[in-house]
């Protein structure tokens, strides 16, 4: 975790090239995530309003982070996220879904979906750097994991 000189917690150095996509249907709070997200040192943060979109931005450009309201319609976050996991293009990018509620079946079933993290509205600036931190650390070393078990895989059966 990083600490500015204003003690709010940023975006560690390492992801600040970093493009962050915010999907929320209320504008106002779309707003409010793109604003903390760049605060934070996210380069690029785009905002669109529903899944359908999404999905578009998703497959014309390379993304760091996806911050997904689930409540949205026709379309849910859980939609946009089963999307995001079906695509090879996608399936890695950094997944934390905004709810008002969540109950632990609710959380566990987009565990299992491939969330990356959640955030309970309201959440605060520092609550959403350090998820973006952690959610974008820890698809890294699984990704960096996956390369080196299937070298290790290549190894063996060259042998």
């Amino acid at each position: 975790m990083h600490y500015s000189g204003n003690g709010i917690t940023s975006i560690k150095r390492s992801h600040r090239k970093s493009v962050a996509l915010a999907v929320d249907d209320d504008g106002n709070f779309r707003e409010c995530i793109r604003m903390m997200l760049r605060i934070g040192g996210f380069s690029e943060t785009i905002g669109v309003g529903d899944v359908e979109a999404a999905l578009a931005v998703a497959s014309r450009r390379p993304l760091d982070l996806i911050v997904s309201d689930w409540n949205m319609a026709p379309y849910t976050g859980l939609d946009l996220l089963r999307a995001v996991r079906a695509n090879a293009a996608t399936r890695e990018i950094p997944f934390i879904l905004v709810t008002a509620s969540l109950s632990e079946d609710a959380w566990r079933g987009a565990l299992e979906l491939g969330a990356t993290d959640f955030l309970v509205k309201p959440f605060s600036i520092e609550q959403l750097h350090d998820s973006a931190n952690i959610s974008m650390e820890l698809t890294q070393r699984r990704v960096q994991s996956a390369t080196i078990l299937q070298y290790r895989r290549d190894l063996r059966q060259r042998r």
